[in-house]
């Protein structure tokens, strides 16, 4: 009997400060600065955000709904759910439903998929096989992104061990922008393909380890894989 397909769906839960202290618990255990400031605070100075004027008063250039619930306190905690839309907007149902009223929906992002699959990265076996080894590449200790493990620098609580901090960005990817510096750049340094284009998909090449098609750059068969 063949087993049926099912949507993937992850899911990931967060407390604020202000939840971590509802738990009976002390958020200044953590012993970490930005996150007892949180984002607002950091947002001209680490983070280099752009600020704009709403209703009279400078602020971050974010999310209408993610200024006000900041400057609100009122965000306990989050979940984040991701997977396809439906699947995302069922279970995201769901949630609201266990929660009886403690919970709404803040945010929804949308994403795309590859309409083309490349076959061969399927496997993670021959995904190894097409990268490149990088020489004297330094290796991040566990404890940089997980608490209480190798390489954290601070004592943390017992509740606290094997977490993490949740941070949500919106980063420019700016794709446009460096296809035009890819065609620009190409044109000039590159010699053996005789048009512009494919001038510009071989130096992207060089730069990311991989043709467009995905293609390892190891394979150097120019009219092949551009």
């Amino acid at each position: 009997m063949p087993v049926p397909k099912t949507s993937p769906i992850f899911f990931n839960i967060a407390f604020s400060k202000e939840g971590i202290d509802a738990l009976g618990l002390k958020h200044s255990d953590l012993g970490d600065k930005h996150f007892r400031d949180g984002q607002f605070a950091d947002a001209t100075t680490v983070l280099g955000d752009p600020f704009v004027k709403k209703n009279g008063k400078k602020l971050p250039d974010w999310e209408d709904r993610f200024v006000e619930l900041e400057l609100a306190h009122k965000i306990h905690g989050i979940i984040l759910v991701a997977g396809e839309a439906n699947s995302v907007q069922q279970h995201s149902k769901e949630i609201i439903q266990a929660l009886a009223g403690a919970a709404s929906i803040l945010y929804y992002l949308e994403g795309a998929t590859l309409l083309k699959r490349v076959r061969y990265i399927k496997s993670g076996l021959h995904a190894t096989h097409s990268c490149q080894i990088i020489y004297r590449i330094t290796n991040i200790l566990d404890g940089v992104i997980i608490m209480g493990t190798k390489g954290d620098r601070k004592p943390r609580p017992e509740w606290a061990l094997g977490g993490s901090f949740m941070v949500f960005r919106k980063l420019q990817q700016l794709v446009p922008e460096f296809h035009e510096f890819l065609y620009e750049t190409g044109a000039k340094g590159i010699v053996v393909p005789k048009d512009q284009e494919a001038a510009a998909k071989l130096f992207g090449s060089r730069l990311i380890g991989r043709w467009p098609s995905g293609k390892c750059k190891k394979i150097n068969s120019i009219d092949r894989f551009v």
